[in-house]
């Protein structure tokens, strides 16, 4: 999924947010998390938002990081 998520490829988006919201395989979500802020879009930032108070310290770190790759793909979007 991570692979598919740096190659850039947006078919991987659906099923990643599937697991982002439903796996109960760390790995699993953390891929899926990863993967939304690699080439997720801006509405992925407001699922991803929520899990910035997950109880899992590596989710919230996660979460987190991948909003800010999403913020800054908007922004240096042209018209932004």
């Amino acid at each position: 999924m991570e692979v598919c998520g740096l190659m850039g490829l947006k078919d991987v988006l659906p099923a990643a947010r599937t697991l982002v919201q439903s796996s109960g395989d760390e790995s699993l979500r953390l891929a899926a998390i990863t993967t939304l802020g690699d080439v997720g879009e801006a509405s992925d930032a407001a699922l991803l938002k929520t899990l910035t108070s997950d109880r899992d310290q590596q989710v919230r770190k996660a979460a987190a990081n991948a909003v800010e790759k999403i913020d800054r793909r908007q922004r240096a979007k042209p018209g932004s």
